[in-house]
Order: C-alpha cells, then sequence, then structure tokens
C-alpha cells in the first residue's frame, strides 16, 4: 500500500529573493490516497481531497480527525466558506451535482442537497444564536422557492416553509420562480437579524417577514418592494425595525436616494 504525506511548513522568505523556502516542518501527515487538492477553512480548519474522499487534519498535531469516503470528486474551484462559522460549502460532481454543507472541524454533514431532495440552492444564511443555517431554494417537483432551516449541530431539519410567495397570485411565483432559477438569483435581500425572543427578521421576495427560527412560523409580514434593505435595530427605540435601502434610476433625476422605513416589531 503507498503512502502519501502532507507536510505543514512554516515557509520564510528568502532576502533579496522573492521566492520562500521551507524553514522547518511543524508535522508531516500520512495518508492512504494523494491529495487532490487542500483547503483551510475560516474557522483553520484543514481539509484534503483524495480521490478516497475527503480528510479532516487538525493543524496543531497533524492528526487525522474525520474522514469522509462519501465525499469524492468534490470540485476544489467550488469551496465556499460560510462567514464567521466552520462550516463549507462543498459541490459533488458536474452533472446533476450534489450541495453539500460540511462542518470542517468534525466532518459532520449539515445539509445534503441529495438526501434532502433538492435540486437548486439559490442562497444560504446562518443564526448563530439559533444554531440554525436558512436555505433557499427548489424542492424537487415544487414550482416555487422555498426555505429551509436545518440545526448546525444535528444536520435535521427543523422546518419548510412556503412563505416567500404564499399570498402572490399564481402567475407572479411562477414568473418569479422561472427568474429565480434561471438567473440563480436568490429572493433574499437580506441577513437574517435575530431577536431575542427566538424569532428573526428578513427581507425576501419584496417583503419584510418575521418568522419563529424554531418551528418557521410566520409571526407578521410587511410589503417592501424597494431595493436590497438593510435591517437594524436601535437601544434608543426599542421595539421597532429600522430598513434602509438605496433606489435610484432614471426616474430619480437627483441620482440614487436612500430610503427608510420603520417597523413596529409588535405589528
Amino acid at each position: 500500500m503507498h503512502r502519501y504525506l502532507v507536510i505543514f511548513a512554516l515557509l520564510v522568505s528568502v532576502a533579496g529573493n522573492s521566492a520562500a523556502v521551507v524553514k522547518n516542518a511543524s508535522w508531516t501527515a500520512h495518508l492512504d490516497a494523494p491529495a487532490s487538492w487542500q483547503h483551510v477553512s475560516m474557522s483553520g480548519s484543514l481539509m484534503v481531497g483524495t480521490p478516497d474522499g475527503l480528510v479532516g487534519i487538525d493543524t496543531v498535531s497533524g492528526n487525522v480527525t474525520w474522514q469522509r469516503p462519501d465525499l469524492v470528486n468534490v470540485i476544489a474551484e467550488r469551496v465556499e466558506d460560510i462567514p464567521a462559522t466552520p462550516l463549507v460549502v462543498l459541490t459533488q460532481g458536474e452533472r446533476d451535482p450534489r450541495i453539500v454543507v460540511l462542518n470542517a472541524e468534525d466532518g459532520t454533514l449539515v445539509f445534503d442537497s441529495r438526501a434532502e431532495n433538492l435540486v437548486q440552492i439559490l442562497d444560504k444564511r446562518v443564526l448563530p444564536r439559533s444554531g440554525g443555517l436558512l436555505i433557499a431554494g427548489f424542492e424537487a417537483g415544487q414550482p416555487q422557492t422555498t426555505l429551509f432551516m436545518y440545526d448546525i449541530a444535528t444536520g435535521k431539519r427543523r422546518w419548510r416553509s412556503d412563505v416567500l410567495h404564499s399570498g402572490s397570485g399564481r402567475l407572479v411565483t411562477f414568473l418569479s420562480a422561472v427568474l429565480e432559477a434561471t438567473q440563480q438569483i436568490s429572493p433574499l435581500s437580506s441577513r437574517p437579524l435575530e431577536l431575542d425572543d427566538g424569532s428573526f427578521l428578513l427581507a425576501a421576495s419584496g417583503k419584510i417577514l418575521r418568522l419563529r427560527a424554531d418551528d418557521g412560523e410566520l409571526v407578521w409580514r410587511e410589503s417592501f418592494p424597494w431595493g436590497s434593505p438593510r435591517l437594524y435595530l436601535n437601544d434608543a427605540h426599542p421595539g421597532r425595525v429600522f430598513v434602509g435601502t438605496q433606489i435610484g434610476g432614471e426616474e430619480y433625476m437627483e441620482g440614487t436616494r436612500s430610503l427608510y422605513h420603520c417597523l413596529y416589531l409588535a405589528n
């Protein structure tokens, strides 16, 4: 059996030369398959792609901490970190790709598009306070965009919701779905804003939505069809959320304008 090495080295610049040389190796890891690519996540976890699957290596000790033989043919150019989390998005295969969200620290699968029967993913957002991963995408056989919430710790689905286009006419829903699917346009226009009561605010599909993080129940929604808004809370004005966006175009002779809106959380 062949053994392959992954060497974690300290690189130092050579005076007068733009090249770099290996000063010393911190550790050497032995793998049973050659490394095709490697990636250090934003949380500092090292992943190595091999023909036999994906391997996680501790960057301090060089020990192999987890292995995923099910994750072969991962496309290195499409490895994507989810900011401020240990999560990475991986794409497996060119045709009929499988999209997974992996915890790079322990190798746990948080999301698997094939297991969840999703054929296209448009957006993904993390809710750190509630430990959730929010995904917007198309479920097989469903003509409209759906929201899904997954538990980051267990990978279990908490809920699914058709709230993005509920209340819209069939034609509007169809046209929106076609545009989102063909142009890969996300229906989410803001980051989720988590509140103290376990709910969160989200700007999506021309609305401001307030949803419960644990079960997806709609608390309220308000129409807001302008731009890509940002949501703000202000301690000086409790019980209110401020929505800010920029609007512009040829109809505005002065150019781009800022638009602010205030909503009461008790709506």
